[in-house]
């Protein structure tokens, strides 16, 4: 398991009751960035903005190594949404630049239901919201993403939204705030608890000959790169975090096929099919 959790806020306000709930300490600070900690807990806030997100989790990473590939990352804030409920938390399952359109998937480890977020380099207003009305809209998410994708794992990276922007409806900054303050302590502590728990079982590495028998069923039925036995192994693990393996038999079925453009077909939709559940 992840020794460390590290939990990234682009502003102070939006990480004040958090640091107090458990008594975090400054221990650092650089430019802007102010760090945070109690015992296993970093607390980094870096500022708004792609630059500074990745400013501010680089100078984490080089500054403490020792939480390299063993901390669990979650980028908790602000975001904006056009038809997502006002005040409501929203877990992000796709993470998208919205500049470059390039993507970012985190592997899903909470019962919520994964929303669409895209980062963008200014405040989104109506215009732009409601050319996406059920996607979610930061200035953070995506470098935080990228940037820990260096240091971490990609199922240590997670990224928690509070809604606070709706079209141009017009919010008092104190009301606002006040809804999130109240509710952000326990919805970071189940969010926690639940990909903990989910993580405790998608690593799982006892050995299981029915679980082995299938994937090599599978890898010779598809004639699999090295990449894709382990794009196969890592769905099918999660797959059975919240399935059986009588399941998950039921999803592969014997085929033949007369060309391989058809067998890659099948085989990305298998995985796509594995991560939906």
């Amino acid at each position: 398991m992840q020794p460390y959790i590290v939990i990234h806020f682009a502003l102070y306000k939006e990480a004040e009751s958090i640091i107090k709930s458990i008594n975090a300490k400054l221990i650092n600070r650089l430019k802007g960035i102010q760090l945070f900690n109690n015992e296993s807990t970093y607390i980094i806030i870096s500022g708004t903005g792609y630059i500074n997100t990745a400013n501010a989790i680089t100078w984490l990473h080089c500054t403490y190594p020792h939480i390299i590939n063993k901390a669990l990352c979650i980028n908790i804030g602000l975001a904006a949404s056009e038809s997502l409920n006002l005040y409501s938390w929203n877990y992000a399952g796709c993470i998208i630049d919205y500049a470059t359109d390039k993507k970012f998937y985190t592997d899903i480890f909470t019962n919520e239901i994964p929303q669409c977020l895209f980062s963008v380099n200014k405040p989104a207003d109506h215009n732009l919201t409601q050319l996406h009305p059920n996607a979610m809209f930061d200035m953070e998410g995506f470098s935080f993403v990228k940037t820990c994708q260096i240091f971490q794992p990609n199922h240590h990276i997670h990224i928690y939204k509070f809604i606070s922007d709706k079209g141009d409806l017009f919010l008092d900054p104190d009301s606002m705030f006040k809804h999130y303050s109240e509710n952000v302590i326990d919805n970071l502590n189940n969010l926690t608890h639940q990909i903990k728990y989910y993580l405790k079982k998608y690593l799982k590495e006892d050995s299981d000959n029915k679980l082995d028998d299938f994937l090599l069923k599978t890898e010779n039925q598809f004639s699999l790169t090295f990449y894709q036995k382990n794009q196969l192994k890592n769905a099918v693990k999660y797959f059975l975090c919240f399935n059986t393996m009588n399941e998950l038999e039921q999803i592969v079925l014997n085929k033949k096929f007369k060309h391989k453009r058809d067998k890659n077909y099948y085989f990305n939709n298998l995985i796509n099919q594995l991560y939906a559940f």
